[in-house]
């Protein structure tokens, strides 16, 4: 057993650190930017058909709740360790050729953080004339960083 610092230490040829594993855990990685940070990491994805929760492509997704027109719980293979991450997502224009309309993605509520899912909105934005609405959008994507 390796107790010493780093636990593993990937180097380039000068020596410079690329990938390393310290005694706690903590991941550092330099991807190009001359010095190796403390690395973060998706712990989730998925992209869905917000249509008829159809998921097309994941990772630690264990299936789409449709709770109702553009809300959804997206459910975790594995629990977060707290409800401290961050969420990213993206929607498709729902209208497809109107550049007035965006397609976007929320909490759900002040609360809508779980260790085993998060609950998030589908929202159609319009700039020119309408107000937002929540929508099921065909190309729905969600991103975990913990």
């Amino acid at each position: 057993v390796n107790t010493g610092y780093p636990l593993l230490s990937v180097t380039n040829s000068s020596g410079q650190s690329h990938f390393r594993v310290d005694t706690a855990g903590l991941v550092y990685a330099n991807s190009g930017c001359g010095i190796d940070k403390k690395a973060y990491f998706v712990r989730t994805w998925v992209n869905f058909n917000g249509t008829n929760s159809a998921i097309r492509g994941h990772g630690n997704v264990s299936s789409i709740t449709d709770n109702g027109v553009g809300d959804f719980t997206v459910n975790f293979t594995t629990s977060m360790p707290n409800t401290s991450y961050s969420v990213t997502g993206w929607a498709d224009n729902w209208e497809t050729t109107n550049a007035d309309s965006y397609g976007l993605v929320a909490g759900y509520s002040n609360s809508c953080l779980y260790t085993g899912g998060v609950r998030i909105v589908t929202c159609r934005m319009r700039f020119d004339t309408s107000t937002p609405v929540k929508k099921d959008f065909h190309n729905t994507c969600v991103n975990i960083i913990c």
